[in-house]
């Protein structure tokens, strides 16, 4: 039982898990804020029987949500945050073994050891038992020099907020570049390739990457727009 990847994916096709044709996996994401030494709970959700392999979910779907997340004044009140940690858990349903538990970093997962483990699980979702993944993304507030007596941080300066967004805009570029990193060992067309359902490498220039950045952009931007609408 294989784990569908983005080049074989259809978002318009509706995936049955009683007749399947891939792997389906539960995907359950918590985000923590850390206070001290604790962390307490700011947001959680269950998204069922994803069928896209998780590097290409968190891609497609989970990162855009984590944005607009940490654009909720609401749950992040200050002015920015980063994540210090990423817990991840892989489970099998009445199964013990074959799990995984692994911290990493901020959020340096390693997303191919997660598609690994995941898709070696088929076996075990043939025979009915459901697979889960849940992530736990501890959030920190980034805090200045210029904070008040109470230390809640004060409005930013022009050129700091200015470096807080090319930070930004760097994590998007590298969020960009691996998702597109060609992994063949013979490829002639890398360093970035889009592959068709025929298995077909497919180079993309520098300027396409500029073009996806800019959509990627004016995306977040309407969600958050949306957000705000009060109509």
């Amino acid at each position: 039982m294989p784990l569908l990847r983005f080049a074989d994916w259809d978002p318009n096709k509706r995936y049955d898990k009683n007749n399947p044709v891939c792997i389906h996996y539960n995907f359950r994401w918590k985000v923590s804020q850390r206070e001290n030494v604790r962390a307490r709970h700011v947001f959680s959700d269950t998204d069922y029987d994803i069928v896209l392999a998780p590097s290409d979910h968190r891609e497609i779907e989970l990162e855009t949500r984590l944005e607009d997340l940490l654009q909720d004044k609401d749950k992040f009140p200050g002015d920015a945050y980063m994540c210090d940690e990423t817990i991840i858990e892989i489970s099998i349903e009445r199964s013990r073994q074959r799990g995984l538990s692994k911290r990493y970093k901020k959020q340096d997962v390693d997303w191919d050891v997660l598609d690994e483990h995941i898709e070696g699980l088929g076996d075990l979702f043939k025979r009915g038992r459901k697979v889960n993944l849940s992530m736990e993304l501890v959030y920190k507030e980034v805090l200045t020099a210029a904070t008040t007596v109470k230390g809640k941080a004060k409005g930013k300066s022009a050129s700091e907020t200015q470096k807080l967004q090319r930070l930004a805009e760097a994590g998007l570029w590298s969020r960009l570049y691996e998702h597109l990193r060609c992994r063949a060992k013979h490829c002639k067309h890398g360093p970035h390739c889009l592959i068709d359902k025929q298995g077909n490498h497919i180079k993309i220039l520098p300027a396409q990457l500029e073009e996806i950045i800019i959509y990627i952009k004016a995306n977040n931007e309407r969600r958050r727009n949306r957000g705000r609408c009060r109509c």
